[in-house]
């Protein structure tokens, strides 16, 4: 999404749309005022919560301007994943976005990068713990550094949670 043009304030939005093959619906409006507007950010969308899923599910993603701002439109989708989300005994109760924890690339193969923000406290061997869709602990990994790459055990592909004291998230592994 663009910052603006032509000495005027930025206008643009992304919309996310689904569609069942009978309804489509708006999941999603990203506003250009977003503070997430410039930046990459993570977003899960539940389709069940928007839409009945069905076998003829598509998304699509449509950005537009003002015809008479002068300015570029610009948007961006990256590591666009669909999967069974089954949210067992993991509350995942603060997204990645709105705390500032960054936790990249996700999806992620073998390791991963993970930044604190620095309003997040670090404790001295503070954990990630990654668990299963079920809740169960498969790992807890220290960590040292605000900032600092981990090795990831070796997992089957799929979807995992972590946490880092009350910081919760999801992980795909591919």
């Amino acid at each position: 999404m663009n910052t603006g043009g032509q000495g005027s304030p930025p206008n643009d939005q992304l919309i996310v749309r689904l569609n069942n093959g009978t309804t489509e619906v708006i999941v999603q409006t990203v506003p250009s005022n977003n503070p997430f507007a410039t930046t990459w950010h993570q977003s899960d969308i539940r389709i069940a919560d928007f839409i009945a899923p069905s076998d003829n599910m598509r998304v699509s993603f449509e950005t537009a301007d003002a015809a008479s701002s002068g300015h570029l439109v610009e948007a961006g989708i990256d590591v666009f994943a669909i999967y069974d989300d089954t949210n067992i005994g993991i509350n995942p109760a603060v997204p990645n976005a709105d705390n500032g924890l960054q936790l990249y690339p996700n999806p992620a193969h073998d390791r991963v990068t993970i930044q604190l923000p620095p309003n997040h406290a670090l404790n001295p061997n503070m954990p990630l713990l990654l668990h299963d869709p079920q809740g169960r602990l498969l790992t807890q990994i220290t960590l040292t550094q605000r900032q600092q790459t981990i090795t990831l055990p070796q997992l089957p592909q799929g979807l995992y949670y972590y946490s880092i004291g009350d910081t919760r998230g999801k992980l795909v592994i591919w």
